[in-house]
């Protein structure tokens, strides 16, 4: 559900979204990348997509992102046990968003966001059939 509701925010989130929530994120990407610790990584990855993505929590449908995002934390740590590397892709794909969105590039960041989303889906469900 998140790979169809979560682009679709990303374009109000970019017009709306502050240089200084922008610095945030970058600064939360800056504390990822010396986390080696699973689980605190996850909790810092879902704040940094909810500072990028709940911009709009008036709505339904950024209310349902964030609840999905919540909901998908332990499965987001339970993918990094399994591929150590991804806590580094993983924030390399942080910092380009971070980058699109201060650029205002909506397709490139809901592209970025797709594709974020599927490389965790992926191992997961590689975990799934093992």
């Amino acid at each position: 559900m998140r790979l169809a509701i979560e682009p679709m925010l990303i374009p109000r989130a970019i017009s709306d979204i502050q240089p200084e929530v922008l610095d945030e994120a970058q600064q939360l990407c800056d504390q990822m990348a010396h986390i080696d610790n699973n689980v605190r990584f996850a909790d810092l990855n879902q704040r940094f997509h909810d500072l990028l993505l709940v911009l709009d929590s008036g709505s339904w449908t950024a209310r349902i992102a964030g609840i999905l995002r919540a909901a998908a934390a332990p499965y987001v740590a339970l993918t990094l046990r399994a591929v150590p590397r991804q806590i580094y892709d993983s924030n390399q794909d942080h910092y380009k968003m971070v980058e699109a969105y201060r650029k205002r590039d909506v397709e490139l960041a809901q592209q970025l966001q797709v594709s974020h989303l599927n490389s965790s889906l992926s191992i997961l469900e590689h975990i799934l059939q093992s």
